[in-house]
Formats: C-alpha cells, sequence, structure tokens
C-alpha cells in the first residue's frame, strides 16, 4: 500500500476501535447473544456508512445489510426454530455468495511453513500418536458440540503456542502436560478469522504466522465479511450450559469447510480464553476438520495422517530439563524500557511471552524436533550434536 491508502486506514480503523464494541473476545449483554450481535452488526453498518471510503476500501453497504447481517440474524432464528436444515441451506448460499472475499481470507503455506502445537493433561503420561492426534473415529462419542466442531466428527486442533494449548486445557497442572509440536509436512490452505482491527492498525514485519503487510484485497475482504467473523468470536455466557447460542455459526461454518470446501482445509481464529489486545496474539487456534474417512468406524483421517508431521509428546517437565536458550539482551533492554502498566499476570505474559517458561520450551522442542519425531523415517539419519545449544 502507499502512503495515501495508509493513512486512509488510519483513519478507517480509527473509527472502527472507537469504544470497546469490538474488543476481543466478545461477550453477550443480559439480553443474550442474538440480541448483543444485531446491537454490533447495526453499530458497524453505521460506522461504516459515516465513512467517506475511496474506491481503494469501499465496502458495499446494501450487501452488509440485506445479504450479510440480515442472513446472519435469520440463521440463528432458523436454527432456534429446530429448522436445522433452512438454516444450513441459507448459511451455504450466503458463503458460496461471498466467496471471492472468502478466497483472500485464505492463507496458503507450503511445507513446513506453519507451527502449531497439541497438548494433554494426563496423570499416567502419554507417547503415542493415538494419544496425541485427533479423537480416533471408534471414539467418535466423546465429540460433542464445540465453538468450533461437529458433534460425532473428531476434529484436529491446534495452538500456536504452548500457552493457548495450555489455556484451552483449563489450566491444569504444567507438571502433568504433554506437549507435541506440529508442522506442515504438505502444502495447507486456512481461512484466516484471526483478524481484527488491531491486526490491520500494527501491521506485523516479524512475528511467525502474520503476513508483513495486508493487501488492500484481503483488507476489503475483512471489512466485507467482519459481521461473520463477529458472529463467530463471542464467548458462551453460559459455562456450563449443554447447548450455546454463540456457537450456532462457527459450528456451522466448520460444517461448510469440512463438507463442501475441498480447496480449504482448517480455520484459524481467536481463543476466547484471553484477551487479544496485540495483533501478534498468542492466543491463536486452528481446526482441522476431516476430509477422509469421516464414516470410517476406526482410525484417524487419512488425509490429516499425510499432512503432518510431529514429535513424540514430551512432558513439560522432561523439556524443562533442556539447556534453556539466552534471552538476547536486546529483548532484555525492551521490557526494561517498557512503561505500559500492566494489570495482572496475563497482560505480563502477553506482553512480555519471550521471557516465559512457555516460549523457552517453544524453543527447545524446536531445537530438537528431528530427534523427536514420531516417525523414525523422518529422524535424522546421522546424529548431530545435542550440545550446540
Amino acid at each position: 500500500m502507499n502512503d495515501k491508502q495508509l493513512k486512509e486506514l488510519d483513519e478507517i480503523l480509527k473509527v472502527l476501535m472507537k469504544g470497546n464494541s469490538f474488543k476481543y473476545p466478545l461477550e453477550s449483554s443480559e439480553d443474550g447473544y442474538l440480541v448483543t450481535l444485531e446491537r454490533k452488526f447495526t453499530d458497524y453498518i453505521n460506522r461504516i456508512e459515516g465513512l467517506k471510503l475511496s474506491n481503494d476500501f469501499k465496502v458495499d453497504i446494501s450487501k452488509l445489510k440485506e445479504e450479510l447481517t440480515s442472513s446472519i440474524s435469520k440463521i440463528i432464528r432458523f436454527y432456534l426454530s429446530g429448522k436445522i436444515v433452512d438454516a444450513y441451506t441459507l448459511l451455504y448460499q450466503l458463503l458460496e455468495n461471498r466467496k471471492r472475499e472468502i478466497e483472500f481470507l485464505v492463507i496458503e503455506s507450503e511445507p513446513n511453513q506453519e507451527i502449531f502445537y497439541r497438548a494433554r493433561s494426563s496423570e499416567k503420561g502419554i507417547n503415542t500418536k493415538e494419544e496425541i492426534f485427533h479423537i480416533p473415529f471408534d471414539k467418535r462419542h466423546l465429540v460433542g458440540t464445540m465453538r468450533y466442531s461437529i458433534a460425532g466428527v473428531p476434529c484436529l486442533y491446534f495452538g500456536n503456542t504452548i500457552y493457548a494449548c495450555w489455556l484451552e486445557l483449563g489450566k491444569p497442572d504444567l507438571n502433568k502436560l504433554y506437549i507435541s509440536k506440529f508442522k506442515n509436512d504438505k502444502h495447507i490452505k486456512v481461512l484466516d478469522f484471526a483478524i481484527t482491527f488491531e491486526t490491520l492498525k500494527k501491521r506485523p514485519t516479524i512475528e511467525q504466522n502474520f503476513p508483513k503487510q495486508y493487501s488492500l484485497e484481503k483488507i476489503r475482504a475483512f471489512l466485507s465479511l467482519y459481521p461473520l467473523i463477529l458472529a463467530c468470536s463471542f464467548k458462551k455466557k453460559y459455562e456450563n450450559n449443554q447447548f450455546n447460542m454463540e456457537y450456532i455459526i462457527p459450528n456451522m461454518v466448520l460444517q461448510w469447510i469440512s463438507n463442501e470446501k475441498e480447496d480449504i482445509d482448517a480455520i484459524r481464529y481467536f481463543s476466547t480464553k484471553m484477551k487479544h489486545k496485540r495483533y501478534d496474539s498468542i492466543g491463536i487456534n486452528t481446526v482441522f476438520p476431516p476430509k477422509e474417512g469421516k464414516d470410517y468406524l476406526k482410525g484417524f483421517c487419512p488425509k490429516l495422517e499425510k499432512t503432518f508431521k510431529f514429535t513424540a509428546p514430551v512432558s513439560w517437565s522432561m523439556i524443562n530439563t533442556f539447556p534453556i536458550k539466552k534471552i538476547d539482551d536486546g529483548y532484555n533492554r525492551k521490557i526494561q524500557e517498557d512503561d505500559k502498566i500492566l494489570h495482572n499476570i496475563e497482560e505480563i505474559i502477553d506482553s512480555h511471552y519471550k521471557m516465559t517458561k512457555f516460549y523457552q520450551i517453544e524453543q527447545n522442542i524446536d531445537k530438537y524436533f528431528e530427534f523427536l519425531l514420531l516417525s523414525d523415517k523422518k529422524r535424522p539419519k546421522k546424529n548431530s550434536s545435542l550440545n550446540d545449544f
């Protein structure tokens, strides 16, 4: 983008970021999810309408009102009325009609380009693929309806950090935590819902998994599809309920990816377990639904098995005994010079993640990745020194 376009984007974001209406994670008011969502739809449209957008950032207001926000409200109401087929049919039409915008939100990654983590808490310890991969098909009865899940259909869930995995597990005892690092062994395409106005404003240049600069097409697509992303980004209001209205839209979007979109492998989204004030959030999840063998009675998705290489599950206690990579002095100075007021431990971890054990253990697993691979065929043929840390 040129300077003029960057200046306009800054003006747009200044309007959209005013107040706390769109701060993540989103939460339902006392009136409930649907009423809260529709209010945010109106707020967003009013802000967009109030902007004098150039052709570079032009958003079709009529489509926002008549196709997107109106359809999402109808889908939820259909679902609540028991018209599940009608709800999914309308969502399918909506997504197919916005196929062009969706394509601009898809991240394509070559082999070894993406890093993911999975973790489990165990008293007895785990060390096999069966214990760290997705729930086997013969245990599909364990899979319930969650935010991005399909009841009875095991999916493969990842965090972009060990910290994200730990939060999703409910902050278990770290000494009972077992961790595996995954890398894509194949080309993958991921629908990126982990975008906020803060993401666009900061325009990151260093952090992993974020592009150096968003294209105009991707920014326009994000602004045009934001109500859909908004509908998928709510924290559930009632922690232990069997049904959560906030999960209706993301659940059906995942069904669409799983059943209709052979060219999209996964969805990337922000965790609702933490606040997201930074563009380089440490709380991003990715879900890969099975594309093959969904009707199998046992085993794993053949396509997902071929897509990843990953380490054996390593205990937190064991990897913590490995040599720790020293944090560079430049980062230490950056922390000392930082004058931000941090109010709690989560803000400290978020702001200075590289100083935490979570990050250091990630670095250790990365250092010894090839030696920890579950598949012997993928381990180095020759022994390399483990003392060069």
